[in-house]
């Protein structure tokens, strides 16, 4: 199989698990509902092999609660997970490199993320509106999160404390763009830059701590960060782009 389209098994409620085969390629735009739209599906294996979970696929499950992705999966794609609205875990394995626009977008109940420690693009509200999800660790590999037309990976979510892997060196332009719930942020001391807005409108955001081994602060970092009342800029500071500090 290389096309399962939207809605394919749509109200099977009595479907509760599916094996994936390695072959499929496409599922759906994201017009209607994932393939397995409102099913009872709880269960998912996967073909030993597969090497991608197609855009939308599981969007709008409501019965999927924990998702292990396979140590052969290199990428996750829009909308995979898109409001799968019982889904509480999710472990992705470190094959994967690439996730998605709104991969996990609206799963009110995800409280559990473990990201791969190869990951390297996480696109634009990967994680946007997950209420539940208030921890998260960034790996060291990560290059690149979204373009910020619609927000950053975690806008809107329930992100409040975050962990970065030892030898992280960049935070991602737009990374924590829209994370509205965080407060407080330590960068490590491995960092060197700053992103173009990667904590723009970050509204509740209060206490930063730079440390001396950044040398760049882009654009517009820090943009509307209304709560956020002082900060200590290091002389290591070589570049400060124009309105990083920017309605403060």
């Amino acid at each position: 199989m290389v096309d399962l389209q939207q809605q394919a098994f749509g109200e099977c409620t009595k479907l509760t698990s599916i094996t994936i085969p390695k072959s499929l390629e496409r599922c759906y735009d994201g017009g209607w509902g994932g393939a397995f739209d409102n099913s009872g599906l709880n269960q998912v294996n996967f073909e030993e092999g597969i090497t991608a979970i197609p855009s939308y696929l599981f969007a709008d499950t409501i019965a999927l609660e924990t998702i292990v992705i396979p140590d052969t999966v290199t990428s996750i794609g829009d909308g995979a997970f898109r409001e799968s609205s019982a889904l509480k875990n999710a472990i992705i394995s470190d094959s994967v490199t690439v996730i998605g626009i709104q991969a996990f977008y609206g799963c009110k109940n995800l409280s559990s993320v473990t990201l791969s420690k190869g990951l390297v693009d996480l696109q634009q509200q990967a994680f946007g509106e997950c209420t539940k999800l208030t921890s998260i660790t960034i790996p060291k590999s990560l290059e690149r999160s979204s373009d910020g037309i619609y927000g950053g990976a975690f806008d809107h979510s329930g992100l409040a404390t975050v962990k970065f892997e030892d030898g992280v060196k960049m935070i991602p332009n737009y990374l924590f763009a829209d994370a509205t719930t965080l407060e407080t942020i330590v960068i490590p001391d491995s960092v060197t830059s700053i992103g173009v807005y990667s904590f723009a409108n970050c509204s509740a955001l209060k206490n930063i701590t730079i440390p001396y081994s950044v040398t760049e602060i882009g654009a517009q970092a820090f943009y509307k960060c209304t709560s956020l009342k002082t900060i200590a800029i290091p002389d290591s500071i070589k570049t400060l782009d124009d309105g990083t500090f920017f309605w403060m």
